[in-house]
């Protein structure tokens, strides 16, 4: 969560969305933004009120993260936060250098989020595309990446 903003990322194991969560709160937090870890591995999502998409922890994985080569530590996190992005982390090959639409939709819990791709394993190279679709989607978004 970065500020008001729920961020869910997907891709496979090993892929990087751990790191990537971590760098994402860090970078926000550097520059005087709340930001918190919701959820890492598994994470539970539901329609809630007013058509919005909610993630929550999977219970027995609250405030738990997992660094790769460290072990897992204890963080402090948010009980749910409302998905306003969807990233999915997908081998660099597979993104296109400029794509001709940056930002579509998918449809989870039957509420439409918009969705962005992101190459795995490069968390500077996300957070800018992050960053960009951010400006895109939240014009008043500028500041926190």
């Amino acid at each position: 969560m970065i500020g008001p903003f729920g961020i869910l990322l997907r891709g496979a194991s090993g892929s990087g969305k751990s790191a990537l969560a971590d760098v994402l709160v860090q970078h926000a937090r550097s520059g005087g933004h709340f930001a918190a870890l919701v959820s890492d591995d598994r994470t539970v999502l539901a329609r809630g009120g007013k058509g919005q998409l909610t993630a929550r922890p999977a219970r027995n994985l609250e405030g738990l993260i997992e660094v790769r080569g460290a072990g897992i530590f204890r963080v402090p996190h948010e009980k749910a936060a409302v998905v306003r992005l969807a990233v999915d982390l997908l081998p660099p090959a597979r993104i296109d250098r400029l794509p001709e639409w940056q930002i579509t939709e998918t449809v989870l819990e039957g509420v439409r989020v918009p969705r962005i791709e992101v190459a795995e394993n490069l968390p500077q190279e996300a957070i800018r595309r992050i960053r960009w679709a951010f400006l895109g989607l939240f014009p008043n978004s500028s500041g926190y990446l």
